[in-house]
């Protein structure tokens, strides 16, 4: 998804920029997808874009859980079609 974003709708970075992140990534322990959205921010923005990136993705993160049960409870009011 970070791909399809970055490099082909956004066109942020190159295919090849991109492919060099997850290396180091990988070595480091913890979330990867959080390590990838700070490494992304690093490269287009610097020190500023390493803390905007992150501090976004923790917070996206951390606030989905509590919309989820909204979202299900909408989804579960919806009229359903049956099986013939």
């Amino acid at each position: 998804m970070m791909e399809d974003e970055v490099v082909r709708r956004r066109r942020r970075l190159s295919r090849y920029e991109f492919l060099d992140l997850p290396g180091p990534t990988n070595l480091i322990p913890g979330p990867n997808s959080t390590e990838m959205a700070i490494r992304i921010g690093r490269k287009l923005a610097g020190c500023p874009g390493l803390l905007i990136a992150g501090g976004c993705f923790i917070l996206l993160v951390a606030h989905a859980p509590r919309t989820a049960p909204a979202v299900n409870q909408a989804e579960s009011q919806r009229p359903r079609a049956h099986v013939l």
